[in-house]
């Protein structure tokens, strides 16, 4: 699974953020990554981040946990970044919304069959 495009626009009136990316993966095999440890340690950060296996909660119904820690690539000793949710919603292969109490932020991801094997 590569990402082939990644757009990011900010609407800060209505405290909306919308990123797009572009896989070149069949919609439910990005899906599927998203609510697998096995494959989310492998995109889960930004770039000179990442998320160890052992750092990732996912458990994938509405009220379950979702809860990682970024780490460093630089600094192994750090502390990291966690991110505690709760998902709301999962609908296969098209959404999942997940809820972070803490900040008050709902996030939802949707994926989008872009025809071609995409």
């Amino acid at each position: 699974m590569t990402m082939t495009e990644s757009t990011t626009n900010v609407a800060a009136e209505i405290g909306e953020v919308t990123i797009t990316r572009d896989y070149d993966a069949p919609r439910e095999v990005v899906f599927r990554a998203m609510l697998e440890p096995e494959q989310l340690t492998h995109f889960w950060g930004p770039t000179g981040m990442h998320t160890p296996l052992d750092k990732i909660v996912v458990e994938p119904w509405a009220g379950g946990r979702f809860e990682t820690t970024m780490m460093p690539d630089d600094d192994p000793g750090a502390e990291g970044y966690p991110m505690r949710a709760v998902f709301i919603e999962i609908v296969e292969p098209e959404r999942v919304v997940w809820s972070e109490p803490e900040f008050g932020m709902t996030t939802t991801t949707t994926y989008t069959d872009l025809g071609g094997g995409r």
